[in-house]
């Protein structure tokens, strides 16, 4: 799975959604493309930062979550950090996993045919359906080889947020 969802080099994604009629800036912050990495998620007019999320993503081990903060509010650290996907999954796989007190069921809906707003060609994606109450990642993620956030909806959110733009620099 950590091919859909690179955490290399240096890379910022631009989403939108046309319900809010807003932008989403996502920053991957400096680190070991080994170890874990923040994404920042701040709005672009503003600059205020509304997620941080701390993830690896390896192809041994998939995709691990560190920890996360919303907003201002509190830091959530997981130690050990939870498995949000094993290295490799077929399709309708059902992950589970729990750390602390939260747990979390990921959907391998498969690969399925994606749009985004940032290029004309459609890819195809890696569909993950998110089960995690209580944390930023309950929802609908579509990730596309490469270039990672595609299509992400969060489950308290009314439409989606597309990818606009991409910048991607190798180490």
């Amino acid at each position: 799975m950590a091919d859909y969802l690179p955490l290399d080099g240096e890379r910022r994604w631009e989403l939108e959604n046309d319900e809010h009629g807003a932008l989403l800036r996502v920053e991957l912050q400096p680190g070991p493309s080994d170890g874990p990495r923040h994404l920042h998620h701040f709005d672009p007019d503003t600059l205020r930062k509304v997620l941080d999320l701390e993830l690896a993503s390896t192809p041994a081990y998939g995709i691990e979550v560190h920890g996360w903060r919303v907003g201002t509010g509190s830091e959530v650290r997981l130690d050990p950090p939870m498995e949000l996907t094993p290295g490799r999954m077929a399709q309708d796989d059902v992950h589970d996993a729990s750390v602390d007190d939260f747990e979390v069921y990921v959907r391998f809906a498969g690969l399925e045919v994606c749009e985004n707003g940032w290029v004309g060609d459609a890819w195809e994606c890696a569909v993950l359906d998110i089960e995690a109450p209580g944390t930023p990642l309950d929802g609908h993620f579509e990730l596309a080889p490469v270039y990672g956030f595609s299509v992400w909806q969060r489950s308290d959110d009314p439409a989606p947020w597309r990818l606009r733009r991409a910048f991607y620099e190798t180490d």
